[in-house]
């Protein structure tokens, strides 16, 4: 533990990450003291200094957002007051209990202080079948996630407040493909070089053969750095080949990860590593708290040497991530498109698929402003940073900073902001960003990609073909390509055998078999996902 503090009838913990870093806590021009978690850079300083530096001009309200870099939450205390504020886009979750009583970054603490449980049906379907829960929601009726730009003060009671949306600059639909290339350059140049000036060459770059990886590399250039790669896979995977050609073009230093030799048997089966790893991902994860070990053991692996990784989530905010038709669009269609990956025939009567369809529709509406079920274009590109980017990839976001600092370059408001304005004939096949990567770093886009061509050329006809048909795919059809995928159960690996999960909980499930048939889960995933709530149910003694 870094500190306790008493303040004003509260008690402040705040722990350090695994890797021993963090913990940071300054005094403030007020007289008073400031403790983050998470990870700040600002204006290419960080640590003490970067904290310091940001409450400053956050007390004469001068903060250069464009110099913000990163996800966290910040605790201002002063005499008695204690003033709770997160990242912009809300991307670093903080969870609290419904008595107003305790704010938390850990779900994990929260389970422990709870005198009681009960259960959240619709957060245990959107867990299930999503892996993650949507909006405040989460599938414990008494833990809520604090909204994107919370502004939290704590007196008698915690009074929850919302800052404003990050300023969104003019729409950039009235700007030319070469001005638009102009615009991400500069941002991403600006950013890159502030990452430079705070990490310089403790930058790694979590490689792949694809757009954003390769963007990331060619901002680190472009600010003058030579960041060495990692990347996952076996030898001769398209990702580890493409990866081990510019790490050799380049001169860089490459580690290829190959996450099936992290770990020996007699660790995939341990009893105390997994009970350990429930805690190290905070009793959840996207996929499931039960794994073999790698996973934590690649996480920590990251940070030895005071290594920084860098990840490329959220990169599509270049790219049409969704494929669906241009102009107006129903908010159904997109649940049905997007979040709507759930086999009614696993499910017991208690699952209503219009009722789950509304409550991410709701969702939609409560992060675009909006009470309309058919909205523009352009807010459906919104939803991707708004919703998948804020509570699928930011869960993700606040695990990994769990473990050390870590750096997601796409995950700022500055980049973000217009985004969504972009034509999607810019975005599609890799226009812009492919054009991005070339006028930061060209070199780099005259290797080939996982994609089958360079990101210097224009993509083939065979590459355009693929996207027509998901683009021409009908939001029906889309709903039920999952079940045809899942049609039949697929290998599960030991982990999730009764055998193994018979360590830590009841394997007839009591609870999830009031809102599935176990049997007919057969994606090792959901599976997965739905033993992770049994066993979480069972250990607090859930009710209803």
């Amino acid at each position: 533990m870094a500190r306790r503090v008493e303040i004003g009838g509260h008690t402040l913990f705040q722990y350090r990450k695994l890797d021993g870093e963090g913990g940071l806590c300054v005094d403030t021009p007020d007289g008073g003291f400031a403790c983050l978690t998470g990870q700040l850079l600002y204006r290419g300083t960080i640590g003490d200094e970067a904290l310091r530096l940001y409450c400053a001009d956050l007390a004469q309200n001068v903060v250069d957002q464009e110099r913000v870099i990163g996800q966290f939450a910040l605790l201002l205390c002063k005499d008695k007051g204690i003033r709770l504020l997160t990242d912009a886009m809300g991307f670093f979750q903080v969870y609290v209990n419904r008595e107003g009583e305790i704010a938390s970054s850990s779900f994990w603490a929260l389970l422990e202080l709870a005198p009681r449980l009960s259960i959240d049906t619709t957060g245990v379907y959107q867990y299930a079948w999503n892996g993650a829960t949507f909006g405040g929601r989460t599938f414990i009726s008494e833990i809520r996630r604090l909204p994107a730009g919370a502004d939290v003060v704590f007196g008698e009671r915690m009074t929850v407040g919302r800052g404003s949306a990050p300023p969104t600059p003019p729409r950039e639909t009235a700007m030319s493909f070469a001005e638009l290339v102009d615009t991400h350059s500069q941002r991403l140049r600006a950013l890159f070089a502030d990452l430079a000036k705070g990490f310089d060459g403790r930058l790694h770059v979590s490689f792949s053969s694809g757009y954003d990886s390769r963007l990331m590399l060619a901002g680190l250039k472009a600010a003058g750095l030579r960041p060495r790669l990692f990347v996952y896979g076996q030898e001769h995977d398209s990702d580890v080949e493409i990866a081990r050609q510019i790490a050799i073009g380049e001169g860089l230093v490459l580690n290829v990860i190959d996450k099936s030799r992290l770990v020996d048997s007699d660790t995939a089966s341990s009893l105390s590593r997994q009970k350990r790893d429930f805690i190290r991902f905070d009793a959840w994860k996207v996929d499931g708290i039960f794994d073999d070990g790698a996973d934590a053991v690649d996480r920590m692996s990251r940070h030895v040497d005071g290594a920084v990784p860098l990840n490329g989530s959220l990169g599509e905010i270049y790219r049409n991530f969704f494929y669906i038709p241009d102009g107006e669009t129903a908010l159904k269609a997109v649940a049905d498109s997007f979040f709507s990956a759930y086999a009614p025939g696993a499910c017991t009567e208690r699952f209503r698929a219009a009722a789950y369809v509304d409550a991410l529709v709701r969702t939609f509406q409560e992060e675009l402003h909006s009470q309309e079920h058919c909205v523009s274009r352009a807010q459906v590109e919104r939803l991707y940073p708004l919703v998948r980017g804020r509570y699928w990839t930011g869960r993700d976001v606040n695990l990994n900073l769990r473990f050390g600092r870590m750096v997601f370059p796409f995950m700022q408001a500055q980049v973000i902001a217009g985004t969504e304005d972009i034509p999607l004939s810019f975005k599609n096949y890799g226009y812009l960003e492919s054009k991005v990567i070339e006028r930061l770093a060209p070199e780099l886009a005259a290797y080939p990609s996982g994609y089958g061509y360079r990101f210097c050329d224009p993509p083939p006809l065979r590459h355009r073909a693929r996207n027509w048909l998901t683009l021409f795919r009908p939001p029906s059809l889309r709903r039920r390509s999952y079940r045809l995928r899942f049609a039949r159960r697929m290998a599960f690996p030991p982990y999730l055998g009764q055998q193994h999960l018979a360590r830590f909980m009841d394997t007839e499930m009591p609870y999830m078999r009031r809102f599935f048939h176990p049997s007919r889960l057969h994606d090792p995933d959901a599976f997965n996902r739905v033993a992770t709530m049994e066993y979480l149910f069972q250990r607090y003694n859930a009710q209803e």
